[in-house]
């Protein structure tokens, strides 16, 4: 194990080099660090053997932290980095994009896969839930960076930052009202409507998000009387906000609690108590810390993947998978374009539409619907879902931001 643990080590850090020096190059090959780590993880993994599954022990409690680990760094960066002139402006394009979005995506990715793969729709309809989140983690790499902050109006990527940040955690209660009609029409459990109401959406989510968000207006608060008492630096809010975003991951998660939007109401909170003023947004180094565990968490996979499982499912999995890529969101925000305000229009529609990959979210609820609701298929199908995405997703992002710049600059011409 401790061997395992060395080679592991040894290849993220190579990975963390490579990425520092070759990100820009990278990005000009029309690919993402999210890709360079997934197939190094199935180089070490699947290809070479230098890493097998059987020698990392418990894969699926390994694969849960990672990706609530990492998830919580990307949660936290798109929390702090919100701004409240965005909000004020943009709230209502939101909110639509957020609700209406997921509700519309979640709908044709069940409609898709019950098309193409006639699983039922109960299975159809969980796995469309599972789905529908737009991940943080992958669209940090692919909105981030010179070229997107070139081409790219930044209303447009802060809504999909934040709109990622927002929905990972709203589907949370969904996909557990999902699991549990399955489970109910499969295996004849009991359908606690009112269980439902009241544990998974009043206590783990409402009142999780409410207790979060007065802990980060109290850590907040703290940190603006340390900062004015000088009893700190001014580049303290990193390791503050690392580790308050860890304090509440690990609590909320005892407490049985939803942990993934805690972290992101709770950052958020703190967020509103720190000004501008003070100096103590670090946007930068914040994302250079969400990246360093988004590395990991993609290389691990890479050695994970279930190959025989994608083999099992058939090759109406992969046709579903690809028709999931391109046909989950897009629709869904070009139908919701006239109720976007100042971000309506098609061009900016089909971008945001285009732009919304699937990636450790969906990992993490699949993971744990195939915990406590014993349903094999539902990794192997998610991670090929996911896999699509990264590779379209990830090779197309820079492609398509120099499409609707090129559109915008033809259309200010004319």
């Amino acid at each position: 194990m401790t061997h395992t643990v060395l080679i592991i080590a040894v290849c993220i850090s190579c990975l963390w080099l490579i990425n520092g020096l070759m990100i820009q190059k990278i990005r000009q090959w029309y690919a993402t660090e999210v890709q360079f780590a997934l197939l190094g993880g199935v180089m070490v993994g699947p290809v070479t053997h230098l890493v097998t599954i059987d020698s990392l022990g418990d894969v699926t409690t390994l694969m849960e932290w990672a990706c609530r680990i990492t998830m919580a760094m990307a949660l936290s960066s798109a929390a702090l980095q919100m701004e409240r002139r965005f909000l004020e402006t943009y709230w209502r394009a939101l909110v639509v994009i957020v609700i209406g979005g997921m509700v519309l995506m979640a709908t044709f990715t069940t409609v898709l896969i019950q098309i193409t793969m006639a699983t039922g729709w109960a299975l159809a309809f969980l796995l469309g839930w599972i789905l529908t989140p737009t991940d943080p983690v992958v669209t940090a790499t692919v909105v981030q960076g010179n070229q997107a902050q070139k081409l790219i109006p930044a209303p447009m990527r802060h809504a999909i930052t934040y709109e990622s940040g927002i929905n990972d955690g709203l589907a949370s209660p969904m996909v557990m009202l999902a699991m549990a009609l399955w489970l109910s029409l499969t295996q004849g459990a009991p359908l606690e409507s009112m269980h439902w109401l009241l544990m998974t959406v009043g206590y783990e989510n409402v009142l999780c998000a409410v207790l979060s968000y007065a802990l980060g207006l109290l850590a907040g608060r703290a940190l603006q009387k340390a900062h004015s008492a000088g009893w700190m630096s001014q580049s303290t809010l990193l390791p503050f906000s690392l580790a308050f975003t860890l304090l509440l991951l690990f609590a909320l998660h005892m407490a049985g609690m939803n942990a993934i939007i805690g972290v992101f109401i709770g950052n958020l909170g703190l967020s509103h108590t720190v000004t501008e003023n003070e100096d103590l947004k670090q946007e930068e180094m914040q994302s250079t810390l969400e990246r360093l565990f988004t590395i990991p968490v993609f290389f691990l996979l890479g050695i994970v993947l279930p190959w025989q499982g994608w083999l099992s499912l058939g090759w109406l999995a992969l046709l579903a998978a690809v028709l999931i890529v391109f046909l989950r969101r897009l629709p869904a925000l070009l139908l919701l374009s006239p109720l976007l305000g100042p971000l309506k229009g098609i061009r900016t529609a089909a971008w945001l539409g285009w732009i919304g990959p699937l990636g450790v979210a969906a990992l993490l609820y699949a993971l744990e619907v195939r915990d406590k609701a014993d349903l094999d298929m539902a990794w192997p199908f998610v991670t090929l879902v996911v896999v699509a995405s990264v590779v379209i997703h990830g090779s197309s992002s820079i492609v398509s931001a120099r499409a609707y710049a090129r559109h915008q600059d033809d259309d200010s011409r004319s």
